[in-house]
């Protein structure tokens, strides 16, 4: 309350409200943070997501591609596209995400070719041909 813009209570309360189901408490504080905080990636990440979550992947896109161009050296927006793309059925465009996700640092492969939201990408010989086969360096922090 001392600090409505606080960048960092914003964020907290955000990710705290996501999970509990509070969603118009979460999208009125990402409004808060895009307006206060218009150069920073997170609003636009936790919009993607709330959006990808509620099942609305087409509004979800906007606000992870404007969270690519602001984290250009980041693998996440491009992984978080992947998985968008893979949930539509948009396959080239999520093996194109992927494989910048890839090139941009992702390395735990063990881990992306388990993550169920990638399901759809399973089979696909560009998906194998990114991540060997079962091989490849893994790094825990992705």
């Amino acid at each position: 309350d001392e600090d409505p813009v606080n960048f960092a209570a914003l964020v907290m309360s955000i990710e705290s409200a996501m999970p509990r189901g509070l969603q118009d408490l979460a999208e009125e504080r990402v409004q808060v943070l895009q307006c206060n905080y218009p150069l920073r990636a997170a609003p636009y990440h936790l919009l993607g997501h709330m959006r990808m979550n509620a099942g609305e992947m087409k509004g979800a896109e906007g606000p992870l591609e404007v969270f690519a161009r602001l984290t250009p050296w980041s693998e996440e927006p491009d992984y978080d596209l992947a998985i968008l793309f893979a949930g539509t059925g948009d396959t080239g465009r999520a093996l194109d995400h992927l494989e910048r996700s890839i090139a941009l640092g992702a390395t735990n492969f063990s881990f992306i070719r388990s993550d169920p939201r990638l399901a759809a990408l399973r089979g696909d010989p560009r998906f194998e041909e990114l991540l060997g086969a079962g091989g490849g360096p893994d790094n825990p922090s992705r």
